[in-house]
């Protein structure tokens, strides 16, 4: 799609099924294109780093996790205590523009970009 909704082209493989990357790969794909990881929704039981691997692994890379709109935090992190080293961020995960969440948290920039917010996101 466009900036104006007009279809530009059509994928014809179903686009939400399983990688055969490893976590290794995901890390060394998106660090070569200058990218940072955030795990996505860690407090699902599916789709997520922790129900796919029971755990977010030993990686100095990852310093922000994800969480989605309906997780209470202190809850999920009573429970989950190990995961206290990590920034968190809340997001909708929204499938329709409707379900799109105000913004909760902020974070601080040098300066208003991309490639600040990256390396913000790295440190």
């Amino acid at each position: 799609m466009d900036a104006r909704d007009n279809v530009l082209r059509h994928v014809d493989r179903l686009l939400l099924t399983a990688s055969n990357l490893g976590i290794d790969d995901v890390f060394g794909h998106v660090g070569a294109l200058g990218g940072v990881v955030i795990p996505a929704h860690v407090d699902r039981d599916s789709y997520s780093i922790i129900s796919n691997l029971g755990v977010v692994p030993e990686n100095p890379e990852i310093k922000y996790l994800e969480i989605s709109k309906m997780c209470d935090k202190k809850a999920y992190l009573d429970k989950n205590p190990y995961l206290r080293r990590f920034n968190f961020i809340r997001s909708s995960d929204a499938h329709s523009l409707g379900d799109i969440l105000e913004r909760e948290i902020t974070i601080e920039l040098e300066e208003v970009s991309i490639e600040c917010l990256i390396e913000t996101l790295r440190k």
